[in-house]
């Protein structure tokens, strides 16, 4: 089952030298989107994180499709 993307969007530091503790384990540290995690915006402490200017909500960069053409 897919999360949904408008309750757990995709944030990232806004200092990217500020990683915090997230859940055992460093803010970012995320092996699929590297500098990015899932927030849930319904959690109080999300909100707090994002008014505070510590966290933004921001999508991660796409990886570069494969040029079907080069097999």
């Amino acid at each position: 089952m897919a999360l949904d993307p408008v309750r757990y969007p995709f944030a990232r530091l806004v200092d990217a030298t500020h990683k915090m503790p997230w859940q055992g384990r460093m803010f970012g540290d995320n092996a699929e989107h590297p500098g990015f995690e899932r927030v849930d915006v319904q959690e109080s402490h999300t909100h707090f994180l994002l008014a505070g200017g510590s966290i933004e909500l921001a999508e991660p960069p796409q990886a570069p499709k494969a040029d079907p053409s080069l097999d």
